[in-house]
């Protein structure tokens, strides 16, 4: 019986550790926005994402934003994705970077669309795709000079 209770335990172990040491990949790119894995993956999953919060925010703050305004918020994001892709320097890179912020901002200050939960999100996929250009250091927060929101 005590080895029966053992080879539960030895399994039960092996079952759980496998399952912790599971983890999503990270994003990895090179200058070239060669993926190791797929960027666009990533953005697509952080967009639904927002969309859906941005939905909810909507509902939740009684904020009567059209879902227009969201598909706005999509439209920037796509070409801030875009852009970046296939810029060739950190400077026009930044640019790119500061043009997505001041154009969130206008529609936030005219919508209030975006809430802590969407600021999230949209600074996971500004970030995520700058660092994987390497135009910004993991945990650097470019947008903040020029973030409103």
């Amino acid at each position: 019986m005590k080895g029966y209770y053992l080879l539960l335990v030895v399994v039960f172990s092996s079952v759980t550790l496998g399952c912790q040491q599971k983890k999503e990949p990270s994003v990895v790119m090179n200058k070239e926005m060669k993926p190791q894995h797929d960027l666009a993956v990533f953005y697509r999953k952080e967009i639904e994402q927002l969309k859906g919060q941005m939905i909810e925010y909507r509902r939740w703050a009684n904020n009567p934003y059209p879902e227009s305004v969201v598909n706005q918020v999509e439209e920037i994001l796509n070409d801030y994705f875009e852009n970046i892709e296939h810029s060739t320097s950190k400077t026009e890179g930044v640019e790119i970077i500061k043009a997505t912020v001041e154009q969130l901002n206008v529609l936030n200050e005219e919508w209030d669309l975006i809430s802590t939960d969407g600021r999230e999100v949209i600074l996971d996929i500004i970030l995520e795709v700058s660092e994987a250009k390497e135009y910004t250091k993991k945990g650097e927060d470019i947008t903040e000079a020029w973030r409103m929101w």
